[in-house]
């Protein structure tokens, strides 16, 4: 053996198509972004975001991805997730997009005034509109007119400080967590 890892596929349980029976449903569109191209800055170990947005995204809609190293969630490690957050935006920047969203709820509200501060930087870095997860938070929650919302976290670190970043008036607060470990990975896909 020369070192090389191999997978073998017969012991999952997946049901892998009949290539030779491909239905149209079975299809996805390739999305090059001919509406927008959203770039994001995303943690090096968010593995949700990206299959997410390829579900939801309409068509002519593109998601191109920078990820920055967080594998953590200590104060500290939040904190170095923003140190290179322009070397990040630069390289997005070479992809021609029309916005740069920094997608990590827990960094960009780690205080108050986090995603304005994060969104600035990148702009000044890129010259391209920025917004951050905290930002998309406030926004859908005037656009759906929100009199309160539940913060549903599955850690119970973070909950308190996001609360305390956003707008208090949309808040009704528990104290009640799913207790997942960081990263742990899910028990099922969705679908």
């Amino acid at each position: 053996m020369c070192g090389i890892r191999t997978y073998d596929m017969a012991s999952t349980k997946l049901e892998e198509p009949d290539a030779r029976r491909l239905h149209a449903q079975d299809i996805r569109p390739i999305r090059y972004g001919s509406r927008l191209r959203l770039g994001m800055l995303l943690p090096s170990s968010n593995l949700a975001a990206e299959p997410d947005l390829a579900a939801l995204l309409p068509l002519g809609c593109s998601v191109h991805t920078t990820r920055l190293k967080l594998a953590g969630s200590s104060h500290q490690e939040l904190l170095a997730m923003t140190e290179k957050v322009e070397e990040a935006a630069l390289l997005l920047k070479d992809a021609a997009l029309d916005l740069i969203v920094f997608h990590c709820t827990g960094v960009s509200t780690l205080d108050p005034e986090m995603g304005d501060r994060l969104t600035a930087r990148i702009e000044a870095a890129t010259g391209i509109p920025a917004m951050s997860t905290a930002h998309a938070l406030i926004e859908a929650f005037q656009a759906l007119e929100a009199k309160w919302i539940v913060l549903v976290s599955a850690l119970s670190r973070g909950r308190q400080r996001q609360r305390d970043a956003l707008p208090g008036a949309f808040w009704r607060y528990s104290r009640q967590s799913l207790g997942l470990r960081e990263n742990e990975r899910p028990q099922h896909d969705r679908g």
